[in-house]
């Protein structure tokens, strides 16, 4: 992954004031969920996706390559990935422009931009073979984000369980 892909901190026997809890004790994942609704499409991640296909595309294409209709499907699904991911995230910064409260599209979104950049990034090791994972090579940076997309910003597995609740109102358990 590169280094400082990752970090953790950890604290032991930290005592913090009651004076400063933020919102009511207990509530705390709901603090969270709310303050990280206006971070997760902070950074439009499939747009650097959709680039590195863009040149892809270009590399794959001067090769003949792109002729072969497996090659034109991946691409039209990653194609259409980076496509949705930029769709919700419109919607959501039309939400945040408008000053309506975060809703869960935010999770949506996020969802969509790890689709995306997990389609590139598999794509560019499927057409770029092992020179996909040289250091510097067109696909390198954009395998190793998709490696670690679904945990930035709130792990994939969150956002999913979060869309499941919120969006869908299946249950729980």
């Amino acid at each position: 992954m590169g280094d400082h892909s990752f970090n953790e901190l950890f604290l032991t026997d930290a005592r913090i004031p009651a004076d400063c809890l933020l919102g009511e004790e207990n509530k705390g994942w709901e603090i969270v969920r709310r303050t990280l609704a206006y971070e997760r499409v902070g950074a439009p991640r499939y747009a650097r996706a959709a680039l590195v296909l863009d040149r892809l595309a270009a590399e794959v294409g001067a090769s003949g390559r792109l002729a072969d209709p497996g090659i034109q499907e991946q691409f039209g699904r990653a194609r259409a990935a980076c496509e949705a991911a930029r769709v919700l995230v419109y919607r959501v910064i039309d939400e945040r422009a408008k000053a309506k409260e975060p809703s869960p599209m935010a999770y949506q979104a996020r969802a969509a931009m790890v689709q995306a950049e997990r389609a590139v990034g598999d794509l560019a090791l499927d057409v770029l073979g092992s020179e996909a994972l040289v250091e510097g090579a067109l696909g390198d940076a954009q395998f190793r984000n998709s490696l670690g997309a679904g945990i930035a910003a709130g792990s994939y597995e969150v956002q999913l369980n979060l869309i499941s609740r919120l969006i869908l109102e299946l249950p729980k358990d």
